[in-house]
Formats: structure tokens, C-alpha cells, sequence
């Protein structure tokens, strides 16, 4: 049973971080919001990656109307938090806590801006709750994320020191 459409090309400009997400108190401001992700969060880091990399491909965002009588206006993020933080914080490094401002500044030099991210959109923060809880609550009898182990690690990442190891156990 599906409850959610996908969206291709959601405009950055028109989602806004959930000012009472699971990773921290209920905030009044998203301003309060990013300065607790740049805080807590490890949000330059993310930044920083998403210059390099660009956004992960295998991951959307999940969103939901920030107004139930627009179909068509803004969003609330319900999953992605960081990443939105991230993209707003290139976008516009003024929206940064002032001792990120100029780190921000400088990662966004001759950054092509991403403008729009792919997200499946939620009636409401209700629909999309079995969801968050499948991504970020661990494996739960294998209904959720399963982290790998040191073996599935090691036969990933072919590169590492144990890779012969790993080959000869196989």
C-alpha cells in the first residue's frame, strides 16, 4: 500500500527543515534548527561531501505540506534534515551560525548550487513515520537498515588490509 507520491524535482527553496525532528528538541526557528545541526550534527562535513560527490543517489528526502490546504506550496522535511541543511547552508552560507559562515563561504566557491532534490511526499509527519522508523530505529528482526559487519566490510571495501585474508576464508 503506497501513501506517498514520488517527486523528482523538488525546489530547494520550497523545503524547510522540521522544527521538531527526533535528532533534537522541539525549536521555535529553523534558524535554531540549523545552528543544532552545524552544532551536533556533523553538517560541514556532509557539505563538504555533497560538494564532492554530489547527493547520494541511492537516498530521497521525505517530505510532507507544510500547509494541508496547499497541494502545491511548501514542505516540511521529515527525513533529510541534514542534507537540506547542508544544501541551504551552500546556497546561501549567510543562513550559517557565524562561526561557519566563512567555512561555508569557502566550500560553496565554484560549487554548481543543486537546486531541487528528488523526495517522496507524505500527506502528513503521521504517513511518513513507519518509514523514519525503518531507516533510523536499526535492523528490527530485518524490517529496518541492517548495518554490515566487519566481514561484509571487509569484502566491500576489496582495498583494505584484509582483503587476502577475506579471499582466503571464502
Amino acid at each position: 500500500m503506497e501513501n506517498y507520491e514520488l517527486m523528482e524535482e523538488v525546489p530547494l527553496g520550497r523545503l524547510f527543515l522540521l522544527h521538531s525532528n527526533p535528532r533534537h528538541e522541539p525549536f521555535d526557528t529553523e534558524a535554531e534548527a540549523i545552528s543544532y545541526l552545524c552544532d551536533k550534527e556533523d553538517v560541514y562535513p556532509l557539505a563538504r561531501d555533497i560538494v564532492n560527490l554530489g547527493l547520494n543517489p541511492l537516498e530521497r528526502c521525505g517530505i510532507f505540506p507544510a500547509d494541508k490546504k496547499k497541494t502545491g506550496g511548501n514542505y516540511f522535511v521529515a527525513e533529510g534534515n541534514r542534507r537540506i541543511c547542508a544544501l541551504k547552508l551552500l546556497t546561501d552560507p549567510e543562513l550559517a551560525p557565524a562561526n561557519l559562515r566563512k567555512a561555508f563561504k569557502k566550500l560553496a566557491e565554484g560549487w554548481s548550487p543543486i537546486k531541487t532534490v528528488s523526495a517522496a511526499k507524505f500527506d502528513d509527519l503521521e504517513t511518513i513515520r513507519v518509514w523514519l522508523d525503518r531507516v533510523h530505529s536499526g535492523p528490527q528482526g530485518g524490517i529496518g537498515r541492517k548495518p554490515w559487519n566487519s566481514e561484509q566490510k571487509t569484502r566491500f571495501d576489496g582495498g583494505n588490509k584484509n582483503k587476502y585474508a577475506q579471499a582466503l576464508l571464502d
